[in-house]
């Protein structure tokens, strides 16, 4: 959730005051046809693989930006 990635963000940043590098690299799937696959499995799915990634993203370049560096 995001409050728990921006915790994280902040933590990183009081301990190194930067980031430097952002590896996006959590994921989940569900092995199941895609008619099987409940809501709950869906949204976890995305959840995970796309609001995640995007979350830390979206955190880690406020501190890219104000440096003004960052991958």
């Amino acid at each position: 959730d995001s409050d728990s990635i921006k915790a994280m963000m902040q933590e990183i940043t009081g301990r190194w005051e930067r980031i430097d590098i952002l590896v996006n690299n959590a994921g989940i799937n569900r092995d199941t046809l895609l008619l099987k696959m409940s809501d709950q499995a869906w949204d976890d799915v995305i959840n995970t693989n796309l609001r995640g990634t995007f979350t830390c993203t979206k955190f880690a370049l406020r501190s890219m930006m104000s440096q003004r560096w960052g991958r």
